[in-house]
């Protein structure tokens, strides 16, 4: 079958009621630590964490509170809901690398007591936040690809202006909406000597 006709590889990771775009056609040409780091939905501190050798601190560029507004976010949160709009970038703490540009909307009074002012001191990643709090959650990938041209500028003035990726998930607990994350990466991040 020629190329043009075959069908893209579906990750299985992904939300199968979501449309299949043609950036999923790249999937195959990703090296196995980069397909990882799309599709984990363990924490992504630990992992980046083990893949660097370094300990991994976020460095905040934006941290407010909002109000939801009714679009946007997958529907993740109530019109009027507060809101902690939170972009960082994961660095490694010896090399001083930066890693990962992450956004995320946070509804904070829907967790423990402990880990909303963690969070708005802002000074951990997220995901060590919600294992330090036993929280049990449930991550769902809602979508992921590369960046096109004219996307995410801001992102870029923070990384490597290579071929950028992104993922986008939420975190659940109790069956709610906790955050709305989205994380960005050079896909060329990690590839060295990758098989």
């Amino acid at each position: 079958m020629p190329a043009s006709t075959a069908t893209p590889h579906r990750p299985s990771f992904l939300n199968p009621h979501l449309p299949l775009r043609d950036n999923q056609q790249i999937w195959p040409r990703l090296g196995p630590v980069t397909r990882a780091l799309l599709s984990t939905d363990g924490s992504f501190t630990l992992m980046l964490q083990s893949l660097s050798s370094e300990d991994i601190k976020p460095s905040v560029l934006r941290h407010q509170q909002v109000s939801a507004t009714g679009d946007g976010l997958d529907g993740c949160f109530e019109e009027g809901e507060l809101l902690l709009q939170r972009a960082v970038l994961l660095k490694t703490t010896q090399s001083g690398c930066n890693l990962v540009y992450a956004d995320s909307s946070i509804a904070v009074q829907r967790l423990p007591a402990g880990m909303q002012q963690a969070l708005l001191e802002g000074s951990q990643p997220i995901g060590l936040l919600l294992r330090a709090s036993r929280l049990e959650t449930y991550r769902e990938l809602l979508d992921w690809g590369v960046c096109a041209d004219g996307e995410a500028d801001d992102v870029k003035r923070h990384l490597a202006t290579q071929e950028l990726l992104y993922r986008r998930y939420r975190i659940d607990a109790g069956g709610q909406a906790l955050m709305h994350v989205c994380e960005y990466f050079c896909a060329s991040l990690f590839t060295q000597g990758e098989r």
